[in-house]
């Protein structure tokens, strides 16, 4: 995912980075990624492998999952991003996006933007057998 990211002009500001699929399981936000000069400017991303999806119980990646004060999800990155999101989350700007980067078992990638409920908004990429789509 951070590769991806940063070949898009993204740097990762979140501070909790998943090094591999053998490591300590976290249950939060997998990755912010922001530039100020591009639109959106924050990235929220999650990324799921195999079989594994959103946690449609707790309303995973929802704005109102992603801002719950007594969880603090955005406490992965500091005070002046934090506070930024959070305000353009409530104002439900296009400065934030959500994605969904999921990895099947053969290694295919599709990355979904999500709305506000975390329901699929549109495919951003497809990427099979290293062909994009």
């Amino acid at each position: 995912m951070d590769k991806y990211y940063k070949a898009k002009g993204y740097k990762r500001i979140s501070l909790n980075k998943v090094q591999g699929l053998d490591d300590k399981i976290h249950h939060g936000i997998d990755g912010i990624y922001y530039n100020p000069n591009k639109n959106p400017k924050y990235i929220i991303a999650e990324a799921k492998f195999g079989t594994s999806k959103l946690d449609r119980k707790t309303k995973q990646m929802s704005d109102e999952w992603i801002t719950e004060k007594s969880r603090n999800r955005l406490g992965i990155v500091d005070e002046k991003h934090r506070k930024e999101i959070k305000e353009l989350l409530k104002k439900n700007s296009n400065e934030v996006r959500k994605d969904l980067f999921h990895v099947d078992k053969k290694g295919n990638v599709s990355i979904k933007e999500l709305d506000k409920n975390a329901k699929t908004k549109n495919l951003i990429e497809r990427i099979e057998n290293g062909k994009r789509y």
